[in-house]
């Protein structure tokens, strides 16, 4: 790309390597030299160092012959900047045999095509500066040092934005603004996009004058259309503009005016403002002359004072971000008879709509006002139509046939009672009908649309069926009924549906599916969610042999599955939450794929019959001693899958999984809701398992010992007497949620459970480095520990200079909240960090907290948490930063990140401490002083009464460092293990 630094870097090369070789060249500007001088000059040049006759060559052929035959046994230099034509180098470097061992030719260009054709293999495509290099060339242009002024920080930002890493952008800004004083910087950054800097836009142009006549269009298209778009969609409207695309987006890549990411075509935010520029040129007073449009004050006057021309081939605009509705005049368009493009959002038509281009190729027309389209219309070469949200009543479009059109999208269209005929449309591929509310057929013709792809119909709810036949649906990979209530049969033939991939029929009112889907073989997607009447699934579904997602959730009435379920084998996701299921087929064992498995709310049965439930399962089971009908089975055929959710499913104790342990890549298990007292230790064997859901277990009473790394949640708690007993099973804990679990602290505050399973976990350099910590439950104090405290959600702390070391872990938080009323569940807490000095940010987000999974925390809870310095984006600048640093503990809506009101969510008291190694040793002093913990490296924090520490000796009490060679004997009196030292006895 122009600007991006290739010369600068060439040079630097020269300077650096240029006295290892024999000979060393650097030619910069080839293509200005060659333009004024030629190819022969150049050679010249080149001779005129190594040559002692005078370089008298008479044409470039000679001049490559001599320029090898002087340089073939040379170690030689040679650097070619802003190469543009394949015959610079063919006769300036040919090939490497023109040189001699050792030597290095360098070549920089915009085209690489340009190197691949000359065969070179080793190319480095020069990237945009990140951020921090950024900041630091642009401060060296704008304050001659590397790094703003302090008031001219947040400028310096807006700057960097814009530029976007372009070098070239930085350095112009940078030295545009030297020794400039505020207002004339933010009368510099309001003239940003609005009045373009020549500097930068006459290097940037040299590329685009480089490209021919077709090439500079699909640029402009792209640059004032398409930039971000979907590259296929992209490349198939402009071949339906009669333009070579494929070919001419290759090129435009190649010439670092284009790339690609995730499919999409992206151009550089200053390429494109080039590209407007361009544009504008085309006429400076008059915009109905230009070729496109895309603002809306542009659209406006050509549309409202009805100035448009034949120039214009484009308008792209969005009236609703700006909340104004445009209104377009009956004519507005009826000069425009080269129109290609036509794209509106709430363009209104007070006076109708007397005229469209049939020239256009897209229109795209949101809330269009009128009902039909003016009856003039015959677009012959239009490939998009989409009228989504619009008021029209009855699609016709012409009298001819429409043989590029590919896409109909009349979604939300509340008025549209009737589908165009689709004879005149043989080359349709997507049809949408979303939300069409009042519309109750579709066009029976609809069953030649031999290449349709996807047809969505979903919310149509008045809709009775949507083809008697779809025998000529031959293509269609997605149908999508779902929410089509009145829908209760699907067509006899929907075996012919052979591409079919996708298939949504949830909320309809279908009683069952036709057998014959059993021929589907491609289906992977088949969504009966809230089918309210289906009763059954028939033997067929077993030949569905590529499906991978079963969704049946909600489907009351359907009591059984098949038991030919099992033969889908490539059955990844089966949903059966919410039916009246009342047994598993035994088949099930043989999903060896299956990944998720929900049969959450299924409790229409005893426990006992969950033990019958289950009792059927070849694969999943293994032979059991346990008697049946008072434990569920093991689950050892299930060795894929990844989530379970059993939840409120009225499970007790004895109709619990005997063995969860086989599951061996389980990593999300939900139990919440069920009346078991204890679970199986074999949930401590889940060696993959990242979540656990116990919320609302209310007779729970006991965990197994866990993973370190498991996530707990369990809201309403209230049968856990406390969590002391039981410290010895979380040595390592990361994360624990005790929501209003308040019988857990009755007899000992939440810090003083949170702080021996945070020093625990501070101790283990392989969780404190990488991952963080945090407890949540009731309480409402702090512990001095916590040196930096203060009343309400802010916090300040003074970074010294010299504070940094390497000894520093991370920062240490803890917070005090109360709820004052119900919240959503898409609300976030967020630590943010700001330092007041250099203005720069952290930013802590814990997941959510409140709403329907998370419960509603009723009177005051404490929020432990921990993250360690090495993952906070600003790593290597810790050193340079000091001063005042300013936290606030505040939650926000996880849409937009609003922040909640002080009568919603009141955080009472906050506190921070930066945490170094020696700390760590302080806290385990502080906990040992409170006189109610023995700690020990092998099984964790021991709790104790104070008779018990009169009787125990110094070496109970020692840090787990110092007692590192201790191991566990039998138990002493009231339960406590001895603590036996191999080496003193």
């Amino acid at each position: 790309m122009g600007g991006i630094g290739k010369t600068t870097m060439v040079r630097a090369v020269y300077e650096r390597i240029s006295r290892e070789f024999e000979f060393s060249f650097l030619v910069t500007d080839v293509r200005n030299s060659v333009e004024k001088s030629g190819v022969l000059n150049l050679q010249k040049q080149l001779l005129s160092g190594i040559w002692t006759k005078k370089a008298n060559i008479s044409d470039c052929h000679e001049g490559a012959t001599i320029i090898r035959r002087l340089l073939g046994d040379k170690k030689v230099l040679l650097i070619l900047d802003d190469v543009n034509y394949s015959s610079h180098l063919e006769y300036l470097v040919g090939n490497p045999e023109w040189f001699g061992s050792g030597s290095r030719v360098l070549i920089t260009t915009r085209n690489e095509h340009l190197l691949i054709r000359h065969g070179v293999e080793r190319r480095l495509k020069v990237e945009e500066l990140n951020d921090v290099d950024s900041l630091q060339l642009f401060s060296w242009k704008a304050f001659k040092r590397g790094y703003p002024e302090e008031d001219f920080f947040g400028l310096s930002e807006s700057f960097i934005s814009y530029a976007k890493g372009l070098p070239l952008a930085l350095e112009v800004l940078g030295s545009s603004l030297y020794r400039r004083d505020l207002s004339e910087w933010n009368s510099a950054l309001r003239k940003l996009g609005r009045v373009c800097n020549l500097e930068i836009f006459g290097i940037l142009e040299i590329s685009y004058n480089d490209l021919n006549s077709e090439e500079k269009k699909i640029f402009l298209d792209i640059a004032c259309f398409f930039n971000g778009e979907d590259k296929d969609r992209v490349t198939e409207v402009l071949n339906s503009c009669d333009f070579s695309a494929i070919i001419g987006i290759k090129v435009l890549i190649e010439r670092s005016l284009l790339t690609v990411s995730h499919g999409r075509l992206w151009m550089h935010d200053l390429l494109q403002e080039m590209g407007w520029e361009i544009v504008c040129r085309e006429s400076p007073s008059e915009p109905g002359r230009w070729s496109r449009l895309w603002l809306l004050k542009d659209v406006e006057h050509v549309m409202t004072n009805n100035t448009g021309t034949e120039a214009v081939e484009g308008i792209y605009v969005d009236s609703t971000k700006s909340g104004v509705d445009m209104d377009v005049t009956p004519k507005s368009l009826s000069m425009m008879n080269k129109l290609r493009y036509l794209k509106i959002e709430n363009g209104n038509l007070p006076k109708g709509l007397e005229f469209l281009p049939n020239s256009l190729r897209i229109l795209d027309w949101t809330r269009y006002p009128l009902k039909s389209l003016p009856s003039h219309f015959n677009p012959q070469k239009l490939l998009e139509l989409s009228l989504s949200h619009s008021c029209i009543k009855h699609v016709r479009i012409g009298m001819e046939p429409l043989c590029n059109l590919k896409t109909i999208n009349l979604s939300h269209s509340l008025n549209l009672v009737s589908t165009p005929n689709f004879k005149g449309m043989p080359y349709l591929e997507f049809l949408y009908l979303e939300g069409c509310i009042r519309l109750n057929e579709v066009d029976p013709t609809i069953e030649v649309l031999g290449r349709l792809t996807v047809l969505n119909l979903k919310d149509c709810k008045n809709l009775l069926h949507f083809a008697s036949s779809v025998g000529g649906l031959k293509s269609l990979k997605v149908l999508n009924l779902s929410g089509c209530s009145k829908v209760n049969k699907l067509p006899y033939d929907m075996c012919h549906l052979e591409c079919l991939e996708e298939l949504y029929l949830n909320g309809t009112g279908i009683k069952g599916l036709p057998t014959s889907t059993e021929v589907i073989e491609r289906l992977n997607v088949l969504n009966l969610k809230d089918c309210k009447n289906l009763v059954r699934l028939p033997s067929s579904v077993g030949g569905l042999k590529s499906l991978q997602y079963l969704n049946v959730s909600g489907c009351s009435k359907l009591d059984k599955l098949p038991d030919e379920l099992g033969h889908v084998a490539c059955l990844e996701k089966l949903d059966v939450s919410g039916t009246g299921i009342r047994e598993v087929p035994s088949s099930i064992g043989l999903l060896k794929n299956l990944k998720e498995l929900s049969l959450a709310g299924c409790k229409a049965r005893s426990p006992k019959s969950w033990n019958t439930m289950f009792d059927h399962f070849q694969l999943l089971r293994k032979r059991s001693h346990i008697p049946s009908g008072f434990s569920l089975p093991c689950l050892s055929g299930l060795h894929s899958l990844t989530e379970l959710d059993l939840s409120d499913c009225n499970l007790s104790e004895d109709a619990m999984p005997c063995d969860f342990g086989c599951l061996s890549s389980l990593k999300k298990l939900n139990l919440s809701r069920n009346q078991f007292v204890r679970l199986p230790e074999s949930v401590g064997q889940l060696s993959r398992l990242q979540w656990l859901y116990l919320n609302w277990c209310c007779k729970l009473q006991t965990l197994p010992e866990l993973p370190s790394h498991v996530f707990v949640s369990a809201i309403d708690y209230i049968s856990l007497d406390t969590l002391a007993n039981q410290i010895r099973q979380y040595h390592s804990v990361l994360k624990r949620r005790f929501v209003n679990c308040f019988k857990m602290v009755e007899n000992e505050s939440c810090k003083s459970i949170a702080l021996p399973l945070l020093t625990l976990y501070l101790e283990s350099k392989a969780f404190s480095d990488h991952e963080t910590f945090h407890f949540v439950g009731p309480g409402n104090e702090i512990a001095e520990w916590y040196k930096h405290q203060s009343v309400g959600s802010l916090i300040t702390i003074e970074l010294h200079p010299g504070w940094f070391s390497n000894k520093w872990m991370g920062f240490a938080y803890c917070f005090i909240f109360r709820l004052l009323k119900p919240l959503p569940p898409s609300v976030a807490w967020y630590i943010d960090g700001e330092f007041r000095a250099s203005g720069e940010q952290l930013h802590n987000c814990f997941s959510p907290l409140f709403g329907k999974e998370w419960g509603q925390p009723v009177l005051d809870h404490i929020w432990f948490f921990y993250k360690p310095r090495h993952q906070f984006y600003l790593k290597n600048k810790w050193p340079d930063i000091h001063g005042p640093l300013v936290f606030s503990f505040q939650p926000r809506y996880c849409d937009g990140g609003k922040i909640m009101s002080e009568e919603t969510v009141q955080v009472k008291k906050c506190g921070v401490r930066m945490v170094y190694e020696e700390d760590v040793e302080e806290l385990w002093e502080t906990l040992l002083k409170q006189h109610n913990v023995r700690i020990n490296t092998k099984r964790g924090l021991q709790h104790y009464d104070d008779d018990d520490v009169a009787t125990s000796s110094s070496a109970n009490l020692a840090h787990p460092k110092r007692i590192k060679h201790h191991h566990l004997d039998s138990a002493g009196p009231n339960g406590i293990p001895y603590i036996h030292d191999q080496k003193h006895g």
